[in-house]
């Protein structure tokens, strides 16, 4: 059985992410957790305790509330379970994503329009760059639609862990989706190391269960280059591998002359290379 976590604050698009796993997810043998943390604001040290008190009531009740709302729409169709912890999302996370054993964090991504949006975004990025569980980050408009095209960015760059596609293989075959392997390249003349090359046939082999294709794009920023092939592929979900390589936080982290001309709208599944 799997075990999803859904961090919540509350928000009409944490609830959007939620009925999202739900559609991935149903009628498979799967456990949810909702997740709610809290902190207390800014204040003088003889109300710490009694703030912390008050949010921690607050946030219950929220929770419950939320709880109720989603027993009453998925009825027997769900195992449901709830927890708040004290301190910040990303930190509660790594405390219990291993007790928990935590296959999956499904958040929402408020107002995160593109790739790097996404993944510079406070609450999102933070998650991403410490936890070690994948993380699929939903954009508040994302539609409820079968996963009939995957798209997953590469730089070829070997992985440490043989099993890190594994969520995103097993999700293609749920929904027979085709994966699109592709490579953002500066030259219009693809040219791989034999390392890379390598890599290349290893992903054959680790897809060799679902239907895939490779294929590259050209572009000088390669943030833009990854939402322009998802948009004009008519991506459904689009997958990254996060290691220590400037491909995948060396991107979103320095500073960027070019503004992103391409928004997309969709999924975006992180894996961990751990």
């Amino acid at each position: 059985m799997k075990t999803i976590l859904l961090p919540t604050d509350f928000s009409s698009n944490a609830r959007h992410a939620i009925n999202y796993a739900y559609h991935l997810f149903k009628g498979q043998p799967c456990k949810f957790i909702l997740l709610s943390t809290y902190k207390e604001l800014q204040a003088g040290a003889s109300l710490v305790v009694s703030v912390k008190d008050m949010m921690l009531n607050e946030t219950n009740k929220s929770i419950n509330r939320l709880y109720n709302e989603l027993m009453a729409e998925y009825g027997d169709a769900i195992e449901l379970e709830k927890l708040v912890e004290y301190g910040s999302l990303s930190t509660v996370i790594s405390k219990i994503e291993k007790p928990e054993r935590i296959d999956l964090v499904i958040m929402g991504t408020k107002g995160a329009s593109g790739v790097k949006e996404v993944l510079m975004g406070s609450n999102t990025a933070a998650v991403i760059a410490e936890v070690q569980s994948p993380v699929l980050a939903i954009p508040e408009d994302a539609p409820l639609s079968d996963l009939q095209r995957i798209a997953l960015a590469t730089d070829y760059h070997p992985f440490k862990n043989s099993e890190v596609l594994l969520p995103m293989v097993e999700l293609a075959q749920r929904f027979k989706s085709e994966v699109l392997v592709f490579h953002v390249q500066k030259s219009e003349t693809p040219t791989l190391t034999v390392t890379e090359a390598a890599q290349g046939i290893q992903l054959h082999h680790d897809l060799e269960s679902v239907t895939h294709n490779f294929s590259y794009a050209t572009d000088d920023d390669v943030a833009h280059g990854i939402e322009q092939f998802a948009e004009t592929q008519h991506i459904n979900l689009l997958t990254m591998v996060a290691h220590q390589h400037p491909f995948f936080w060396h991107l979103f982290n320095r500073s960027m002359t070019k503004k992103m001309a391409m928004h997309i709208h969709l999924p975006l599944l992180v894996l961990h290379d751990v």
